[in-house]
């Protein structure tokens, strides 16, 4: 009788582990490695030329540093649009154009995947497109680069044109990488390239989808039935 109560009691703890590894190997895939990614913070009070609105060299905010030149956090969909995710977007030509960088660790080596949304800063200029580049480095060690732009469409109002998402896949091993934007627009001081939600993220292994996907519920009723 002692022997089959410790069977059950083994029984029920390897299940629970079994259901918090796929639990916890789901969410680590989901997890953003960027922080600010969405250029949330610091909130933006729209004042250009200063803090919180305008950042220049070597000024550093909610986690990114200013490389050079200086970058907008805007927040105002009546000039720039509306953002891509939450409120708030980096406009990569501040009163010139600018470069920000952000060291970020990767705690396991894999599959991930580096994406952002880009657009256009179209209140002044020539309406015609933007460019900016995304770096990824490890140490010394270019891993990473894509040149991207925006096209402005002519049948949308300058302050509506529509987002463009840019992925791209990448194969990393564990260690600190710096992720680096830089505007590529040197035809307009203060209307850049406009960036929002950069995220690096790892990419869900097929089996842990096929186990948070089927097996887990199967796991969980297989718990009650033990519990009957």
């Amino acid at each position: 009788m002692h022997s089959c109560t410790m069977c059950k009691c083994l029984r029920r703890l390897l299940l629970l582990s079994a259901v918090a590894i796929i639990v916890g190997s789901a969410s680590h895939a989901q997890t953003n490695l960027i922080l600010n990614g969405g250029f949330e913070a610091p909130i933006s009070d729209n004042q250009y030329g200063h803090p919180p609105a305008t950042w220049f060299d070597e000024a550093s905010f909610g986690g990114w540093t200013v490389e050079f030149g200086s970058v907008d956090i805007g927040r105002d969909p009546t000039s720039w649009g509306y953002a891509y995710e939450g409120v708030q977007y980096v406009d990569l030509n501040g009163w010139h154009r600018g470069a920000i960088y952000q060291d970020i660790s990767v705690p396991v080596g894999g599959p991930y995947v580096l994406r952002l949304a880009l657009n256009g800063n179209y209140d002044g200029g020539t309406k015609d497109y933007r460019k900016a580049r995304v770096e990824l480095r490890q140490g010394a060690n270019l891993v990473f680069r894509g040149d991207y732009t925006h096209y402005y469409n002519q049948n949308l109002p300058f302050n509506r044109q529509e987002w463009r998402v840019f992925a791209q896949q990448l194969t990393l091993t564990a260690g600190t990488y710096r992720v680096r934007l830089e505007s590529l627009e040197s035809r307009h001081n203060f209307f850049g390239p406009v960036v929002d939600d950069i995220r690096l993220q790892m990419v869900p292994e097929p089996a842990t989808l096929v186990l948070a996907g089927s097996a887990l519920p199967s796991l969980l009723l297989t718990l009650r039935r033990r519990r009957r």
